[in-house]
This record gives structure tokens, C-alpha cells and sequence, in this order.
């Protein structure tokens, strides 16, 4: 039978045996912290020291994209006129739209007025069996749209009936034609900046009926990077791709292929202070640079990237001695390869080789010091 004095003494006893137990857990759980505190860590595998100094040389496909700004000159805008006075009976002009050629985008004393391409203006009355360059001009025209004429010849029943087709009179109707029929349209397209003429206001005798942007007239890389890799580049603008030179120039034979692309025609609206595509929630990455009434300029930025990607060698920059500018080399502790360091990223120079040597599928980090790069000499 148990005294209270002994039950006290088991108490006691039972106390120090859990609070032994407590405290070795806590030295356990100390020594556990301290060693991992203590102990090296383990990072990821692409940023561990190479083993022996060696880099394994991999192939990666490179095409030098990086994004650039294009400076983009658009020429003064320009006025379609209207030759015959009258009452705007229709208007189907849109602004932010190309006027093109073959449609109607006014009617006057309910005649539809044909807006056409030719290339010179008519300034005369054409009739049957007449001819000349603005004959030729109005026949090629025409034929352009899809009627079945020769380019070239005299006016006769055919070009009569293809006008009235395209004006939508009947053929007995047109007996000649007259410059009061067309809008004349350049070839340098344009977009519709306004439409100044509305129904039932009065035209009056070369009134202005559409104003349009300037054309495109010039592009050109600003501050082209000195460090692109070699080969054709092309600049991708919307879903267009776009050759430029050496120094960043889009050919004059690629304007209008620019031209088409919406981002550029976005820039050119707001240029003129219209909505861009005739919204005015639409919105553009293009920038204002200059506002002068002769000629405007906006810059976008664009993508800039090799016309044909190729495949390289991607190697670690400690890989590479005897650097200068972009001529360097390598050595698989053999044989040295002078390289052409194309461009690099974050732990990665991009190479090819220089000469006729393959690139080493491992490089060796040199540690002789004698070791020289011929190449980059």
C-alpha cells in the first residue's frame, strides 16, 4: 500500500524522466538544424561547376530576334475631287477603309460616280473611235478590274460597256465618257481621313469629295544594332515579313507590302487624327514623331530576326578564350576551333565555327595560358 509520501516521490521521479526526454529531442532537433544550415546545398543542375572544367557543346536553333523601333515616313494627304456639280445623293465612304479602285463611293443627282485607277487622269470627253495615252490609260484600267478589253486600242462600244457595267447604267445610257463620271485614284493608295460630302449637301465642280492619307514613303530601323548576326534579316510587322538591308532599310518595292499591314495603317489614321479602323476604342503600339503638313512619321516597334534560322553551337562563355569582338576560340583539349560568337543569353554564348574544323561536342575551360586564338588576332 502506497503512502502519499510515496506517491509523491513517483510523481517526482515520472517528472524528470519526461522532462529528459523533452530536452534530448530539443538537442536532436538543434543538431538536425545546425547541420543542415552547415551542410553544402544542393542548386540545379545547369548552374553546378562543371566537372573537370569540361562544357558539353549543344545545338539550338537561332534566328537573333531582339525587337527594334521602325521610323515610318508617310507622305502629305491628299484630296479625291469630284468633276461634276450636283446633289450627294449616296455616300459610302468610310473612314479608316482604302478607296479602291472599281467601286462607287458617291452618287450624284442619283448617277454613281466610279472611283478609277488609270494612269493619267482624264481631262476630256472620249468619245467613240477617239484615242490617245488617256484612252490606253482608261482601257488598261478597266481591264485591271476584270472587263474583257485590250490594254490598248481606241475607245469604241466595249470600253462604253464596261463603264456602264461598272457605274451601273444600262448600256444604251452611255454614250461617251466624261472626266464628271470618275474619281481619279493615284497608285499610291491611301486610307479615307473623311468623308467631307454628305447626302443631300451640293457638290460643286472639283469639290472635295474624299480626303486620304498619304502614302507610305520611306521606312527605316532606328539605331540598327551593330551586333546582328550575319545573313538576310527580315522584319516582322502584324503577320508580314519584311526584308531590310544592312542598315535597317525597307526596299521601295516593299512599301506598299508595309503599307498593307494594319498596324501600319492604325498609325497612319491616328497621324491624321482619325480612329484607328474607323474605331475610336482601336488602339496601336505606334508613336507620334512628327506632325509637319508635308510629311509625318510614326515608329513601331517591331520584331527584327534572321530571314532563316540556323542551327549553332551553344556553349558556356568560360568555354571561349581569346575573345575579341565577336572572334574567339575554343579547344576540346586538342585541337583548337576559332568560332564567330553570334549572341548569347544568361549562361549561354551562341557560336559557329570560323573555319572548316566541325565545333567539339565538349569544350575544355584551357589552362594553359600559352594557348593562342589565331583567329581572333
Amino acid at each position: 500500500m502506497q503512502t502519499p509520501n510515496t506517491r509523491m516521490r513517483a510523481d517526482r521521479r515520472s517528472g524528470l524522466i519526461s522532462l529528459g526526454l523533452i530536452g534530448g529531442l530539443g538537442l536532436l532537433l538543434t543538431g538536425v538544424l545546425v547541420g543542415y544550415f552547415l551542410a553544402p546545398q544542393q542548386g540545379p543542375s545547369e548552374l553546378a561547376a562543371p566537372v573537370d572544367g569540361s562544357y558539353p557543346v549543344a545545338e539550338e536553333l537561332f534566328d537573333d530576334a531582339r525587337d527594334v523601333e521602325l521610323d515610318i515616313g508617310f507622305a502629305e494627304s491628299t484630296s479625291l475631287t469630284v468633276n461634276r456639280p450636283g446633289t450627294v445623293t449616296a455616300v459610302s465612304c468610310e473612314v479608316g477603309k482604302p478607296v479602291s479602285s472599281g467601286t462607287t463611293p458617291i452618287e450624284i443627282d442619283g448617277q454613281a460616280v466610279l472611283a478609277l485607277a488609270t494612269s493619267k487622269p482624264l481631262w476630256r470627253e472620249l468619245k467613240n473611235g477617239d484615242s490617245g495615252e488617256d484612252v490606253d490609260a482608261l482601257r488598261a484600267a478597266l481591264a485591271d478590274l476584270g472587263a474583257p478589253l485590250d490594254r490598248t486600242g481606241s475607245l469604241n462600244s466595249s470600253v462604253l460597256a464596261a463603264v456602264a457595267d461598272f457605274i451601273g447604267e444600262p448600256h444604251e445610257t452611255v454614250k461617251s465618257v466624261n472626266p464628271g463620271m470618275f474619281i481619279w485614284l493615284s497608285d499610291q493608295g491611301g486610307l479615307v481621313e473623311s468623308c467631307p460630302l454628305r447626302v443631300g449637301m451640293r457638290a460643286e465642280e472639283n469639290a472635295a469629295a474624299i480626303h486620304i492619307s498619304g502614302a507610305v514613303e520611306s521606312a527605316q530601323v532606328v539605331d540598327y544594332p551593330r551586333d546582328v548576326a550575319t545573313g538576310a534579316h527580315v522584319l516582322q510587322v502584324g503577320e508580314q515579313g519584311i526584308a531590310v538591308d544592312d542598315a535597317g532599310r525597307i526596299a521601295d518595292s516593299d512599301l506598299a507590302k508595309l503599307a498593307a499591314s494594319s498596324e501600319v495603317q492604325d498609325a497612319r489614321m491616328q497621324l491624321a487624327g482619325a480612329p484607328a479602323n474607323g474605331n475610336s476604342d482601336a488602339g496601336t503600339d505606334a508613336t507620334n514623331s512628327s506632325t509637319s503638313s508635308e510629311a509625318q512619321h510614326a515608329t513601331l516597334t517591331v520584331m527584327l530576326s534572321l530571314a532563316t534560322p540556323r542551327t549553332v553551337g551553344s556553349v558556356s562563355p568560360a568555354a571561349l578564350f581569346g575573345t575579341v569582338g565577336t572572334k574567339a576560340c575554343m579547344t576540346d583539349g586538342t585541337e583548337i576551333v576559332p568560332v564567330t560568337v553570334l549572341g548569347s543569353r544568361t549562361g549561354v554564348t551562341f557560336v559557329e565555327p570560323a573555319g572548316e574544323k566541325p565545333l567539339p561536342h565538349v569544350a575544355t575551360a584551357p589552362n594553359d595560358l600559352s594557348l593562342t586564338c589565331s583567329h581572333a588576332t
